[in-house]
């Protein structure tokens, strides 16, 4: 469905659309209107086609095309996991230093207490790991859509059948903390029975989803609608 203009009767381009606020703006006669009645029936008002630039691939990412399969492969390490393999370093040598100290001392409420602190280190050491030897990869073949992690095992493989994938699209997380504030990227897809299901969550780059939202649109030959409160591109 094409938006006009109230007062020219101009088609109005998807960028002069305020979809939050079911606003238009003209971009012949300059007039600023509410399109809402235009917008009902459009999925409640939340999706319009739209042409959007095309997104370079960015670093970090690596893309294998075939006929009929397509994978994208996107490497975790990044400066981040330099400075946790340094503090971990750092943390677990303070543990078996303690943890020596207290066997010699015989002072076994200090080892429990430093088992705690201990469990952690191994923790982040663990996903510090992962950091250096991860990717992930996203798949498309046979009809299906994977997502998997490795070769550490980590929570967040999913599968999903491409017949039901209607959109998929960028969301920015924004949390905060006493420490400040901090910004990542989900890929998320919208499926044809109603779920919203997040496939790939906290990037830091949000290059690199929007890449990948993009190319495996493309390839499942999914017409690209925008979405509210999706990242733009």
């Amino acid at each position: 469905m094409q938006v006009v203009c109230e007062n020219c009767n101009a088609a109005i381009a998807a960028e002069d659309l305020d979809l939050g606020r079911n606003l238009a703006k003209c971009a012949d006669c300059g007039n600023v209107f509410n399109c809402a009645d235009q917008l009902e029936g459009v999925a409640g008002s939340s999706e319009l086609s739209v042409e959007r630039e095309e997104v370079p691939m960015p670093k970090g990412i690596r893309v294998f095309r075939r006929d009929n399969a397509l994978r994208i492969v996107r490497r975790w390490l990044g400066p981040k996991f330099f400075f946790l393999a340094f503090f971990c370093l750092v943390w677990n040598g303070i543990m078996v230093a303690l943890f020596t100290f207290a066997i010699i001392k015989g002072l076994w409420s200090l080892a429990l207490f430093g088992s705690i602190h201990a469990l952690a280190g191994l923790g982040i050491a663990y996903a510090t790991l992962a950091g250096f030897l991860n990717s992930t990869t996203v798949t498309v073949m046979d009809s299906l859509l994977q997502i998997s992690h490795g070769p550490i095992r980590v929570p967040g493989n999913r599968e999903f059948k491409a017949e039901l994938l209607q959109q998929l699209y960028t969301k920015r997380h924004v949390s905060h903390s006493k420490n400040g504030t901090s910004i990542s990227y989900e890929l998320r897809a919208q499926l044809s029975d109603g779920r919203d299901e997040k496939l790939i969550g906290r990037l830091e780059k949000q290059e690199q989803v929007l890449f990948m939202e993009q190319e495996v649109e493309k390839f499942l030959g999914i017409e690209d609608r925008a979405i509210r409160d999706e990242v733009e591109r």
